[in-house]
């Protein structure tokens, strides 16, 4: 289990020209390993902005005064550890309507020196301003490492 909690004085946003706010942060999380080969992550963060105005929180591209974001990783291992399956999804909002994202990818190391990953990412749409258009960006990706 985890949890963790922090507090940020003086951020500054371009929709708030000559204003500071302060941000709370509250994460709390599990991982589990308890599977054979497997690790299971889950997390849940809330933040609240401080000094917000009520006229703000109506227009998409102002800072939300309080947001909620879900995340879950699942990982698991084969072929004595040189095949690696993993899923990352968050959500922004209790529901996702914020937006949100998944990534799916297999990591292959055939030797010490070598890995070669592939995967997709999938982006979702959301009615705030950083994720209003991103839903139609989804992609496709390839990475090869060689070590020396």
């Amino acid at each position: 289990f985890k949890m963790d909690a922090w507090l940020t004085d003086g951020l500054k946003y371009y929709q708030l020209p000559g204003e500071s706010k302060t941000r709370v942060d509250l994460v709390a999380g599990v991982d589990y390993t308890g599977f054979t080969n497997t690790t299971l992550v889950l997390e849940a963060a809330y933040r609240h902005l401080f000094g917000l105005g009520d006229g703000y929180s109506d227009r998409l591209d102002m800072p939300r005064r309080e947001t909620l974001a879900l995340g879950l990783k699942l990982s698991r291992t084969f072929l004595h550890e040189k095949l690696t399956a993993g899923f990352t999804g968050y959500i922004v909002g209790l529901d996702g309507s914020h937006g949100g994202a998944q990534r799916l990818s297999l990591t292959f190391k055939p030797a010490d020196r070598v890995s070669l990953t592939g995967g997709v990412l999938f982006f979702q749409r959301g009615d705030n301003y950083l994720f209003q258009h991103i839903g139609s960006n989804d992609r496709l990706f390839m990475r090869f490492v060689y070590s020396f």
